[in-house]
């Protein structure tokens, strides 16, 4: 049978940040100011101090996933605004939300920080026209459920206007009785 490798062998999960010492995440504020920023950053947009584990997960976002201190701070600062409410209040921010937006954004590379304001500038239009389809289909009262949104953004990205997925709705439901997706998608697609 062949040996089980040493626990430091074993890769990691693409969806799993290394854990750092409190020895490693201090050596590396105090000889790499890109770091310190983004702690400073992370401390200022969480309201609070950070704990180790919090740390832990700010260097693997920087030191692991390779985000420079600069897209870090776009990314700190988008997440901030998609964890503000209607009115402005702030919903609770934590270090999970920050870390998997890192992972999805190390994984559409984005690399500098003009890539990244794109990036937030395409995703504040995106969320403004499914706020629009969401209006056209008479949702009011609640979120998208994830199919929902999927669908509604599947929809804009294929170049539909909020108006023909308004008249697709209206054809569902004059056709089926209800608001029924995987139906309009047959129309859309």
């Amino acid at each position: 049978s062949i040996p089980a490798p040493a626990p430091e062998e074993i890769p990691l999960p693409a969806d799993e940040l290394p854990e750092y010492t409190s020895t490693e995440i201090e050596a590396c504020a105090n000889s790499d100011s890109g770091f310190k920023a983004v702690l400073d950053a992370t401390r200022q947009i969480l309201g609070k101090q950070l704990t180790r584990h919090d740390m832990s997960r700010m260097l693997g976002i920087y030191n692991h996933l390779g985000l420079s201190a600069e897209v870090i701070y776009v990314l700190l600062h988008y997440c901030a605004d998609r964890y503000r409410g209607p009115e402005g209040a702030a919903r609770k921010r934590t270090i999970r939300a920050i870390e998997r937006e890192a992972f999805l954004w190390a994984n559409k590379e984005l690399n500098s920080p003009e890539e990244a304001e794109a990036y937030v500038e395409e995703q504040k239009q995106l969320h403004s026209s499914l706020n629009s389809v969401k209006t056209a289909l008479e949702i009011y009262d609640r979120k998208l459920i994830p199919s929902e949104e999927s669908y509604f953004t599947s929809w804009l990205e294929m170049g539909f206007s909020v108006d023909v997925i308004r008249l697709a709705y209206e054809r569902t439901v004059k056709n089926t009785g209800k608001r029924a997706l995987p139906y309009m998608n047959t129309i859309l697609a």
